[in-house]
């Protein structure tokens, strides 16, 4: 779901000596969000959308709280007020369809008691929801006929990494991308002095049996450096049991999503402000099954043997 902080108005006077520096935080299932501040001023508007992913709509969620903050330069900031989206109507927004929208004026309550502005009006947060699709594109349909055997292979196509934070002193991102998964891992070439990568880098992974349950992916987005090993922006994980449907999936099933990086728990913010984003294409490829024989007829081979490998190009 997209909330779209529109704007915050008939803000209180905060400071002393100034007027208000307001910006607003939204916090929703584990996620924290903000927008940027907007210095001096009792009417701010935002225009700042941002994004919450939800891995199950139908499962209860809890409350969303949005925040209203004065910022200061040497201390934490001071809160002017909030209001709260129950979980019951969150959890009715997640099951709207998608491509859903609403949107309204929220009175802000410090406590029980209505936030005045200085402008003796009450102080409002206008918000828009908008519904979208989940991580879906990386999600295949179930494969039609009988479950796929032995070996198999998936591509991952590591398209772009966007929105990067500013990670040397006097330079800017020198970013590359490593991806783990059963064992391999795989990385990207560096791209020198960006905070808009654009890779377009095919990593491949072998799986022994595509029946049998696998481990996550991981995918990092790494800082490089050439005196010192090299920094992680964040990383992004693909869980084995969605890995698991990637490569059940019928050969030639592709999938493609953008994947906000994280740093432990919290968005990693680019140095435009935007939330950091990876793009992957998954492509489910036949496995090496040009080198798996039939089982032998006839009696089991016995003594001495010797195979030739002839490396063609």
């Amino acid at each position: 779901v997209q909330i779209t902080v529109v704007s915050a108005l008939h803000l209180p006077k905060m400071d002393m000596f100034g007027t208000c520096d307001p910006f607003v935080e939204v916090e929703f299932e584990g996620c924290l969000e903000k927008t940027s501040v907007m210095k001096g001023t009792y009417d701010a508007t935002f225009d700042s959308a941002l994004v919450f992913d939800v891995a199950d709509c139908a499962a209860a969620v809890g409350e969303m709280s949005i925040k209203v903050l004065d910022w200061d330069l040497a201390s934490a900031p001071d809160e002017i007020g909030k209001v709260v989206l129950p979980g019951e109507l969150m959890s009715r927004i997640l099951k709207a369809e998608v491509g859903w929208e609403g949107e309204a004026k929220l009175d802000v309550r410090a406590g029980d008691k209505l936030v005045v502005g200085r402008d003796k009006k009450r102080c409002v947060v206008t918000i828009k929801a908008l519904v979208m699709e989940g991580v879906k594109g990386l999600d295949p349909p179930e494969p039609s006929g009988e479950v796929k055997q032995g070996s198999c292979r998936v591509q991952i196509t590591v398209v772009s990494a966007l929105h990067l934070p500013k990670m040397d002193m006097f330079g800017t991102c020198d970013p590359f991308v490593e991806v783990e998964f059963e064992g391999c891992l795989e990385k990207t070439s560096v791209m020198k002095g960006t905070y808009d990568a654009t890779f377009d880098s095919a990593l491949v992974f072998d799986v022994a049996d595509c029946a049998a349950a696998v481990g996550e992916m991981s995918i990092k987005v790494l800082d490089w450096d050439l005196a010192s090993a090299p920094d992680e922006i964040g990383k992004v994980v693909l869980p084995g049991e969605l890995m698991s449907r990637i490569l059940k999936a019928e050969v030639g099933w592709e999938g493609e999503a953008k994947l906000d990086v994280r740093a432990g728990d919290k968005l990693v913010v680019g140095r435009d402000k935007k939330r950091c984003v990876v793009t992957i294409k998954a492509l489910v490829m036949e496995g090496v099954k040009g080198l798996d024989p039939p089982e032998p007829s006839g009696e089991v081979k016995q003594g001495s043997c010797r195979v030739q490998i002839t490396v063609v190009s």
